[in-house]
């Protein structure tokens, strides 16, 4: 029997099937959270802001696709409702290719589809790098976080009752998206050698 533990760092996230680290706002403590779901109320509030010119972006290249609002953070995004942190489940920032800028990395919802997309910062700009679709899943069983290059990936699991782990620092920040009801979780890299985006799979057996 296989049970996983992805450790990253920052807001604890805990569930019925692995442990998960989520990298909080920068310059406030870790914390922790209860797997317990929290259903959205008429006050309920998720803190998000976005660059205008980001939103123009998404808008333009993702006709009828949205940014998730209050009223999307259910199953396990419900334990982000009203908890004032800087990060989401469904987005992320960081210098995933190299160059210095903060990029943005989102999920958008339509309908009973939803969709990935990577934004690369330029100047006051943003430029869509990565897009992807999925036709089947629910976007509140995944969430997106950010490892940075100063940091190590660890991705924890045991088999038949034996703990072991798998360690990686990547050259630059690290896009994270991990399956908090599977344990499956993607590791998106920017490949100097490549020169372009590369992919780590962990949990899939």
């Amino acid at each position: 029997m296989i049970a996983t533990t992805i450790l990253i760092s920052g807001l604890s996230v805990q569930t019925a099937n692995a442990y998960y680290e989520v990298p909080a706002a920068p310059g406030r403590p870790k914390s922790k959270i209860k797997s317990v779901e929290k259903k959205p109320t008429a006050h309920s509030a998720i803190q998000l802001e976005l660059p205008a010119e980001l939103l123009t972006e998404v808008k333009k290249d993702n006709p009828g696709y949205r940014i998730p609002v209050a009223k999307d953070m259910s199953g396990p995004w419900s334990q982000w409702v009203d908890k004032k942190v800087g990060n989401m489940p469904f987005y992320t920032r960081g210098d995933f290719n190299g160059d210095g800028d903060k990029d943005i990395a989102l999920f958008l919802l339509k309908d009973k589809t939803f969709r990935f997309v990577l934004y690369h910062k330029k100047g006051r700009k943003y430029e869509l790098g990565i897009t992807g679709d999925y036709s089947s899943g629910v976007p509140q069983d995944l969430v997106l976080s950010t490892t940075p290059k100063t940091e190590e990936f660890v991705f924890r699991y045991s088999v038949n009752m034996k703990e072991k782990e798998y360690r990686k620092r990547y050259p630059f920040d690290a896009l994270v998206t991990a399956n908090i009801m599977t344990g499956v979780t993607e590791v998106t890299f920017w490949s100097t050698k490549k020169n372009g985006y590369d992919i780590d799979l962990f949990g899939s057996h």
